[in-house]
């Protein structure tokens, strides 16, 4: 889709690459809201996750402690950005706080053609795709106040129709 992504692959793969750091290690790769994820030094990943997947680990800021990201959300015709903040260094983990960015829009992805998806973003010294979702979880968003579920449900149901 031409985003940038993090530098990913097995850890001993990441191993090769000078400079890094910290990694992001998968120890479940089908979960979500930030469950089947370590952070932690590459040097300890190579001892003890030597065949998993990571990714390289990119702050958004000096605090270690404190996530954000960026979600594009598409429900149907409708989008909006959304920003997820936690005390966690994952943004939708721990005390999360999410806001609206800005008013939902009307249209479809040029590039993907699904009903619902998201995409998330991390804002570090510059912007990378972390994340594909085809199941976003809408309810505690905010969107609800906005995009009630039968209109949602509605939006989604003309798509899936326009897809096919």
């Amino acid at each position: 889709m031409g985003f940038d992504v993090p530098v990913f692959g097995t850890v001993k793969e990441l191993s090769q690459r000078p400079g890094l750091v910290n990694v992001v290690v998968y120890t479940d790769e089908m979960a979500h809201c930030g469950e089947g994820k370590l952070m932690m030094p590459l040097a300890r990943a190579i001892k003890q996750y030597p065949d998993n997947l990571a990714t390289e680990y990119i702050p958004v800021s000096h605090n270690v402690n404190r996530g954000v990201s960026w979600r594009y959300l598409q429900i149907g015709s409708k989008y909006v950005w959304l920003k997820y903040e936690s005390d966690d260094w994952r943004s939708n983990f721990g005390n999360v706080k999410i806001s609206i960015l800005g008013i939902i829009g009307d249209g479809y992805h040029p590039k993907i053609r699904l009903p619902l998806f998201a995409i998330d973003f991390i804002p570090a010294n510059h912007v990378y795709a972390i994340d594909f979702n085809t199941a976003p979880q809408i309810r505690g968003t905010g969107i609800e106040n906005i995009l009630p579920a039968r209109e949602a449900a509605e939006v989604i149901k003309r798509a899936v129709e326009e897809f096919r």
